[in-house]
C-alpha cells in the first residue's frame, strides 16, 4: 500500500480509490458554525468527541506499533480525514437506501474483509498498512463495511460510474452537509478528492497537534 498524502489520511482502503472516475458532487456545506459540533447532515450532529474518539484510537494504535512517532508524522491532518470518513458513510447509507441496494449483511463485510487482507497478503500486513493511512487496527472493519456497501451500489448500477456518482450526488445534497470550518469545507471537489477541502478566513487558526492526542477545533 502506498503512502496516502498528508491530506488523505483515514480514507476507505478500497471504496475511495474506486471513487476516482465518479463525476464530482455540488452538495456543499453552509459554512455555518454549530458549537461543539464537528459537522451537521441531515438534522443530527457529528461532534468534535467523537471524531476525537476515532482520532484517539489511531494515534494510540499507532504509538503502540514500531516506529510508531513516524506513523503520527505521516497521518498529520487525521482529524480532518477521520471526519470525512464518518460523512462519506453517511453519504454511502442514504445513496443505498435510496436506490434499494440496501445494506451489507455480516458476511458481506467479512468477504469484503478477507478480500483486503489477501490483497495485503495477509491480516497482520492489513493492520499495518492501514496504521500508515491512519486507520487503527479496531476500524477496519467498519472500512470493509464501506467497501461491502461500495459494492451493493456497483452492483446496482451495474458498474455504471456516472449513474453512482448521480446517486451519491443527490444522498450528499439530501444530508444536507455543513461542516464546521475549522475542519475545513465539504464542497464539490470534497467527495472526488477524497478529503474536505481548505477553508482559508483570517479568523480560524488551526488546532496544534499533539503526539498522543491532538487538540481538536472547537
Amino acid at each position: 500500500m502506498r503512502n496516502p498524502a498528508p491530506r488523505k489520511t483515514a480514507r476507505g482502503l478500497a471504496v475511495l480509490l474506486a471513487l476516482a472516475g465518479v463525476p464530482l458532487l455540488s452538495a456543499c456545506g453552509g459554512g455555518t458554525e454549530h458549537p461543539g459540533a464537528a459537522a451537521t447532515l441531515d438534522g443530527e450532529r457529528i461532534t468534535v468527541a467523537q471524531v476525537q474518539s476515532r482520532v484517539t484510537a489511531v494515534r494510540e494504535a499507532q504509538l503502540a506499533a514500531p516506529k510508531g512517532e513516524a506513523l503520527v508524522a505521516k497521518t498529520p491532518e487525521l482529524a480532518r480525514g477521520m471526519l470525512y470518513t464518518m460523512l462519506f458513510e453517511r453519504v454511502l447509507d442514504r445513496a443505498a437506501a435510496d436506490t434499494g441496494a440496501g445494506q451489507p449483511s455480516a458476511a458481506e463485510t467479512g468477504a469484503a474483509r478477507t478480500a483486503l487482507e489477501k490483497r495485503f497478503g495477509s491480516a497482520k500486513a492489513l493492520e499495518a498498512a492501514a496504521l500508515q493511512g491512519g486507520v487503527a487496527p479496531s476500524q477496519l472493519d467498519a472500512f470493509a463495511r464501506q467497501d461491502a456497501q461500495f459494492a451493493r451500489l456497483m452492483r446496482t448500477f451495474s458498474g455504471d460510474q456516472q449513474a453512482l456518482g448521480a446517486a451519491l450526488e443527490k444522498a450528499a445534497r439530501e444530508l444536507d452537509i455543513d461542516v464546521n470550518p475549522r475542519f475545513g469545507r465539504w464542497d464539490a471537489q470534497a467527495l472526488r478528492k477524497g478529503t474536505l477541502q481548505d477553508v482559508r478566513l483570517p479568523w480560524l487558526k488551526q488546532a496544534a497537534a499533539q503526539p498522543a492526542q491532538e487538540r481538536l477545533p472547537q
